[in-house]
């Protein structure tokens, strides 16, 4: 191996140990933000009344996953929903929940579309939250990304408009095995992501900051 191959080894590893939280000790932890809104299901009526109905969205992970592409995190997982007076389902595409912390929010992203927001909660108890910790309940300003269909396993649901605020809530219990470190050939493909995922985070982070 040249020098500079083992330069360029050497750097992969280290973004790879400061992109992953992991802990030979890591475990389970359940993420839950909920709050009321108005919906539709597959572009139909809007639903919810004007007081809206409660959307409640979860999702259960482990520590050893969370995503660090600062200054966001990430944790991947199965999301699932219910939404009083109609019943739960999961969402299909590929799902997380990212911590904006320059932004102090917090929320269920679908990450397979450029990361629209299903729900999120806004406040400065996020300015340093890392998704590794039990948190919350943080109830405060609530935010959706607004005609954006969302595709489940009971159609595709389109959050209209949110009506009050928002909680936010992380446990933590249990304990599980660490994820696999990935191999030597995954590397290039996880920094290739991670580097993805920076631009696409600051390109709407600016964009929000701006009010465009």
């Amino acid at each position: 191996m040249t020098n500079r191959s083992k330069g360029l080894a050497a750097a992969a590893f280290v973004a790879l140990a400061a992109g992953y939280a992991t802990s030979a000790f890591a475990g389970s932890i359940t993420y839950t933000e909920s709050g009321d809104v108005q919906y539709t299901i597959n572009g139909g009526s809007i639903q919810g009344g004007p007081d809206g109905a409660l959307l409640t969205i979860t999702e259960t992970a482990n520590t050893s996953t969370v995503l660090n592409a600062s200054p966001d995190f990430e944790n991947q997982g199965t999301v699932t929903f219910t939404i009083a007076g109609l019943g739960g389902g999961t969402f299909t595409d590929s799902m997380a929940v990212i911590d904006e912390t320059g932004l102090n929010t917090v929320g269920f992203s679908d990450i397979s579309d450029l990361g629209p927001f299903v729900l999120t909660t806004t406040n400065s108890a996020f300015s340093s939250y890392q998704l590794a910790t039990a948190i919350g309940p943080v109830t405060s300003t609530a935010g959706t990304d607004t005609g954006v269909p969302f595709p489940s396993t009971i159609g595709s649901l389109e959050i209209n408009t949110t009506v009050g605020q928002t909680t936010f809530t992380a446990t933590t219990g249990g304990s599980s095995p660490p994820t696999n470190t990935p191999e030597p050939a995954s590397l290039g493909v996880l920094l290739t992501g991670l580097a993805g995922l920076y631009k696409v985070r600051r390109a709407r982070n600016a964009a929000r900051a701006s009010g465009t």
